[in-house]
């Protein structure tokens, strides 16, 4: 069975100021395409995506989107501040999405140490 990425985000996020700049420009099917990027960062390492060829290209074919994937992403971060670049230049990411995941990321890492301990008190209580 394929496991289910999950992140939360707002129910009201179609309202935001900055998507409502985008939506100004890339209309509904922006919105749309914001999502599909975002929770393709969901799933990558550290949640980021390269700044290259191959991402813009990998989005387009995904999404079967007719705007330039380029011109969309840096819009997204110089215009409407949607995404950022990394320091050295090479990534960019949702901050929000990045606050959420290290939020739940943190929650699982304390509920694995705490099963961790409980599992040690049991096995130290077994063997004694």
């Amino acid at each position: 069975m394929k496991k289910t990425s999950y992140f939360s985000h707002d129910a009201n996020a179609m309202d935001d100021i900055k998507i409502l700049n985008m939506r100004a420009d890339y209309g509904i099917a922006g919105y749309g395409l914001f999502w599909a990027i975002v929770e393709q960062l969901r799933v990558e390492d550290n949640y980021s995506l390269p700044l290259n060829k191959n991402t813009y290209r990998a989005i387009k074919i995904k999404t079967n989107a007719d705007v330039d994937i380029e011109q969309y992403i840096m819009d997204c971060i110089n215009e409407y501040g949607l995404f950022k670049i990394t320091d050295d230049g090479k990534y960019f990411y949702s901050c929000s999405l990045k606050r959420r995941m290290e939020m739940k990321d943190e929650k699982k890492n304390r509920r694995s140490e705490a099963g961790k301990k409980g599992a040690e008190k049991r096995w130290k209580n077994d063997n004694a």
